[in-house]
């Protein structure tokens, strides 16, 4: 669009400061989980409840202006965000590091606050009266939280960073204490990553939804039926009340590319997908033709065009996982269709993870043993007295496992992982 006049201008910038607003909460959960200093971490997540609060600011004052939100994405917030992120990536020591993350929180401090004045300088010129009383609220919380940042860079991050855990200020820093030597690693926080969850309305994905959006993650999943769609998001918005959902088939190519259009215009990337859709099978004696060709379509098509679109989204150290079952391997009797397309997965996992890695994206495969849901030919009172013998696992306990799997270390990809229930049944 032409900029012909001021207000065209101001509108441009107004936007541009909406998309750099919107890629700061995506960033600052990710930043503060990276953080040592505990208050540095509470100065990260109270900014990022103040940062929700001006992305609603600035929307209103859009619409004062008579303009929508969507515009271009900021290229400048996006590249101080992945310095920042840069820093998060680095081998560093903990007081180092929160060093390097209070610097590059302030150089987005600093451009936000450029930006602001702008705006209100030019809001001033317009006569809009009521837009500059909002952007100056802002502006002033942009300033209050570099001043704090700045205060607790000084009198501790810095310190810390410059002379380690015995350095003792002249204003008497306690001493910290060494850390206490433990045999963990440094798990990786699943705050802020962006995860599609295919098949998540139910069972093992509906479960995966709860358990990674209570660690922060931001959620997007999908199913064939409304009803359980609804009930799904209810639940699941307690952790992320941002959560997305809709209503698609993985059967369908089209549908999963609706699925990932979403995640462009919502996200701009993704960092995990869980490949979960699946349908039961039966004999290929028993098994219709068309009911055969669903089935193959959803457990095999729909995880291999799930895994290339997903990967045309990802950057190094993203993840796939594929669920895949225990089938694979057992290949009992009586479920032909279902062991091939599970068998078919496993192999695709092996050779497919192989390749991502030469991006640097990680694959892993899951594989479940008897799990409680509604694909298992028990009534939910046979399958909870199977849980309670220890006999079949719950749909919980597969998502916790996911969980593991996407904490690991960087270095860590856990390619293939098989779960069994504690005892095995007296019916097997």
């Amino acid at each position: 669009m032409k900029l012909s006049t001021l207000k065209d201008l101001y509108i441009h910038e107004l936007k541009s400061l909406f998309s750099a607003e919107t890629q700061l909460v995506e960033a600052l959960p990710k930043m503060a989980a990276a953080a040592t200093s505990q208050d540095l971490k509470a100065a990260f997540e109270a900014h990022l409840l103040e940062t929700k609060e001006h992305g609603k600011r600035l929307k209103e004052v859009l619409a004062l202006a008579g303009a929508g939100t969507r515009g271009p994405k900021c290229a400048a917030m996006q590249g101080l965000i992945e310095e920042g992120s840069s820093m998060i990536e680095e081998e560093a020591d903990p007081e180092v590091r929160d060093a390097g993350l209070v610097a590059a929180a302030q150089r987005v401090e600093h451009y936000e606050m450029a930006g602001y004045g702008t705006v209100c300088s030019f809001a001033k010129l317009l006569g809009a009266d009521d837009a500059v009383l909002l952007l100056q609220a802002t502006l002033n919380e942009e300033a209050a939280t570099d001043q704090k940042l700045t205060d607790l860079a000084v009198s501790a991050i810095n310190p810390l960073a410059h002379e380690g855990a015995e350095y003792e200020s002249s204003r008497q820093l306690p001493r910290r204490r060494p850390e206490p030597k433990t045999a963990h690693t440094k798990f990786e926080s699943l705050a802020g990553k962006r995860v599609v969850i295919t098949g998540g309305t139910t069972g093992l994905g509906r479960a995966i939804a709860l358990r990674l959006s209570a660690e922060g993650a931001k959620i997007l999943i999908f199913g064939r039926h409304q009803a359980e769609l609804d009930d799904a998001l209810t639940d699941i918005r307690e952790n992320d009340p941002d959560v997305l959902g809709l209503i698609a088939d993985a059967s369908k190519n089209e549908d999963l590319e609706k699925v990932f259009q979403i995640v462009d215009s919502e996200w701009g990337g993704l960092d995990v997908l869980v490949n979960n859709a699946g349908l039961s099978g039966d004999s290929l004696k028993d098994t219709p033709d068309e009911e055969r060709e669903l089935t193959l379509k959803t457990n095999i098509n729909g995880y291999l065009t799930g895994s290339r679109l997903a990967l045309d989204r990802m950057k190094e150290h993203s993840h796939i996982i594929l669920v895949g079952s225990v089938n694979a391997d057992e290949r009992e009797p009586g479920g032909s269709i279902y062991v091939a397309t599970k068998a078919a997965i496993q192999a695709f996992a092996e050779s497919f993870r192989q390749e991502a890695a030469e991006d640097g994206i990680r694959v892993s495969l899951i594989q479940p043993g008897k799990t409680g849901s509604d694909m298992i030919e028990q009534t939910p009172e046979e399958q909870r007295e199977a849980e309670e013998n220890l006999e079949m696992l719950k749909a919980e306990d597969i998502a916790v496992a996911v969980e593991y799997i996407l904490t690991q270390p960087r270095r860590c990809n856990v390619s293939s992982l098989t779960v069994y229930p504690a005892r095995i049944s007296k019916d097997e």
